[in-house]
Parts: structure tokens; C-alpha cells; sequence
């Protein structure tokens, strides 16, 4: 195959995972599974991404997968197939794993000197952070039903899938599935709070 020909399957697969994306934004049914089965992949991302960092506890795993997903599902909009939807989706959880160990290293060392090749967060991207985490946490408290006790429960408390199967007696595969149906449902939310601001 030549290298013109392997660009254009490339760019055609991109564009596959574009149209899926798009659907699952429209909330096709067929779309949002495809897209589960997607973000099953995070956490072994992730994990591998951690692998490389000393700053990384494994106990820490858990709510970084979740960040992602949340990440991920608040800005899904924005994909537009200009790569596989798989890299896209891996430079969150690259993006997110350095944060935290970029965080992570700064407390438990603070009297550490001034690195000058070591991003620093200013006072105003701190401010926006925490503005950010309170709005997502907002966001959650408004999503209510079972669907969102699961995502409370694994967001904000950090308990794994198998706890939490096994104390409400949902099959795994089930619970995942709501997990996620509840994640889109709190990207919608962030969404139209996000459009009303705007119009604001």
C-alpha cells in the first residue's frame, strides 16, 4: 500500500470516529455504547502514563480516570477527527496524569527551590481550577436518580466499580454502562450552563 493510499485509510477511519462522536453527542444509543466502549480504555491509559512518574500513588488512578472521562465528555463536542479519537482521548489522560504529578510533587515538597523549567500554575489558573472543580461538583449534586449516586459515589468518594456493584447488586457491565449514560448526562448540563454564560 503506498504512503498516499495509507493517509487517505487514516484520514478515513479519523472521520468514522468524527461521525460516531457526533451521534453520540445526539444522544444515539448505538454512539453512546460505542463511545463506552471507548473510555473503558482510560484507565489502562492512565495507568500507563503513571507508570513513568514517581509522583503518581496507584491509589491516586481512580479519580484520574474519572477526570479524564469528565474531561473527555465535557469537550466531546470539540473533536473534529483531525486524529483518531483513541489519540485524542490518550493526550487527556497524558495531559491530566502530568498535572496531577506536577501538583503532586509541589506538596510534598514545598520547600523545593524555584525550578525555572518546572510550569508553575499562576494565582487566576489556581482560581479557575477550583472555580472549574466547584461547578463539576454542582453539576453532579443536580444529576440525581441511581445513575447519579454511581457517579457521586465513584467521583467524589473514590470507590472502585466492584464496590459498588456489589452494594447495589447491578451487575458490572451494567453499572459501567449507567456510569457512563450519568457522565453524559453531566456534559449535557455543563454544556447548556456553559451556552447560558455565554449568552449571559
Amino acid at each position: 500500500m503506498s504512503k498516499r493510499s495509507s493517509s487517505a485509510s487514516d484520514e478515513s477511519e479519523w472521520l468514522r470516529d468524527r461521525d460516531w462522536v457526533q451521534r453520540a453527542v445526539a444522544r444515539d444509543p448505538a454512539a453512546e455504547e460505542w463511545l463506552a466502549i471507548r473510555l473503558k480504555r482510560v484507565p489502562r491509559l492512565v495507568a500507563g502514563y503513571a507508570k513513568r512518574l514517581a509522583w503518581v500513588k496507584p491509589s491516586d488512578l481512580p479519580d484520574l480516570s474519572s477526570e479524564v472521562v469528565v474531561a473527555v465528555l465535557g469537550r466531546l463536542g470539540e473533536f473534529r477527527g483531525h486524529c483518531p479519537f483513541d489519540a485524542w482521548v490518550s493526550l487527556f489522560c497524558k495531559n491530566t496524569v502530568l498535572a496531577h504529578s506536577r501538583r503532586a510533587r509541589r506538596a510534598r515538597m514545598p520547600t523545593l527551590e524555584f525550578d525555572p523549567m518546572e510550569e508553575r500554575e499562576t494565582p487566576d489558573v489556581a482560581l479557575a481550577a477550583r472555580e472549574e472543580e466547584q461547578r463539576v461538583i454542582e453539576a453532579l449534586g443536580r444529576l440525581g436518580g441511581a445513575e447519579g449516586e454511581i457517579v457521586r459515589q465513584r467521583l467524589l468518594e473514590g470507590r472502585d466499580f466492584r464496590s459498588i456493584s456489589e452494594e447495589q447488586g447491578i451487575p458490572m457491565a451494567a453499572l459501567r454502562t449507567r456510569y457512563y449514560r450519568a457522565l453524559q448526562r453531566l456534559r449535557d448540563h455543563l454544556s447548556r450552563k456553559d451556552s447560558g454564560e455565554a449568552r449571559a
